[in-house]
């Protein structure tokens, strides 16, 4: 091997190595773009992330969890939802769950949503979950510099993830994300003098950087979508001239919001397997517009309609939504 080539060869990796930066990552694009952290100021829609499934072949079942809770904390950091705690879905999971066909089993006649105050579940499926070399190197020797045998270190992980509406167990919508990572690996580290430069912990491996960005898809893609879904509540109970709903200074509501509300619909089981169908559409029947915000409720005004009850949805409109831009 030619000796110039082979100063130009080590003396490249040096800069990247010292530069703070080992890895070459080839991030898929996306139409949403980069994870962004900019303040939001509407009302904080309730979240909950179920454990993933993994079905990429000799990962292990203990990645689903993990990557959920990444999920989890990733959106949390986002400060646009309140994201239910995971260990409080243990319970609640050994009774229902996910059907194959994207809608909540009906055993019991409670939805997971109910049971959390969650207005959007989401579900992943990992089916791929990898790493490789890519590219082997060879071992040098120049002038006091010892680079180890190596090359380029793949990470390549994909997910299928889907929102629900809790309320009614139907699929919102879908997402893949297909990411991989590059780093370059020296078998042994490079050695300069005495400063041995190596050693990774997952974060840092090709496969946790690809998690990462995976991560930061996932997250793209549920705030754009969740963007235009308007906020949703719940009414705890009817007084003369209004109703509580089960929202207040916690998720953002506002002195001045109007909403509308709407029955729960009605639940549509299959009489020949006794699994939900979906939950019909439920009628507008009035509106409401809040007068006294509350730490974790707000007490409003009825404006229009009657025969509001308990448990009926709240909804925010359009011109409160408008507001918030």
């Amino acid at each position: 091997m030619n000796k110039k080539i082979i100063k130009w060869y080590v003396l490249g990796l040096i800069i990247i190595l010292f530069s703070g930066s080992t890895e070459v990552l080839a991030k898929q694009k996306t139409q949403k773009g980069t994870l962004t952290t900019t303040t939001y100021f509407g009302p904080k829609k309730r979240v909950a992330v179920l454990d993933f499934e993994v079905k990429a072949p000799g990962a292990e079942g203990k990645i689903g969890s993990g990557m959920a809770e990444m999920l989890t904390t990733a959106l949390h950091d986002t400060g646009k939802y309140i994201v239910l705690e995971r260990k409080s879905l243990a319970d609640m999971l050994k009774e229902q769950d996910l059907g194959k066909e994207g809608r909540i089993k009906a055993e019991t006649k409670t939805l997971i949503g109910e049971i959390l105050g969650a207005q959007v579940l989401i579900k992943g499926v990992v089916t791929e979950f990898c790493q490789y070399e890519s590219i082997k190197g060879i071992g040098v020797f120049v002038k006091g510099v010892t680079l180890g045998g190596g090359g380029i270190m793949t990470g390549q992980v994909a997910v299928d993830i889907r929102m629900f509406d809790a309320s009614t167990g139907e699929i919102i919508e879908s997402h893949r994300t297909e990411q991989k990572a590059n780093t370059v690996i020296v078998a042994g580290g490079v050695k300069i003098g005495e400063v041995t430069i190596g050693g990774l912990d997952f974060h840092k491996t090709p496969l946790g950087k690809a998690t990462r960005l995976a991560i930061e898809d996932m997250v793209d893609f549920i705030v754009g979508e969740l963007k235009v879904k308007p906020w949703e509540g719940r009414i705890v109970t009817v007084k003369e001239e209004g109703v509580i709903i089960n929202g207040g200074t916690d998720v953002g509501i506002k002195p001045g919001d109007k909403m509308e509300v709407w029955t729960t619909g009605e639940e549509l089981t299959d009489p020949a397997t006794g699994l939900s169908l979906g939950v019909e559409e439920g009628q507008k029947i009035g509106a409401i517009e809040v007068t006294d915000v509350k730490e974790k409720y707000s007490v409003t005004l009825i404006t229009t309609g009657s025969g509001f009850k308990r448990n009926d949805i709240v909804r925010m409109t359009e011109v409160s939504i408008s507001n918030l831009k």
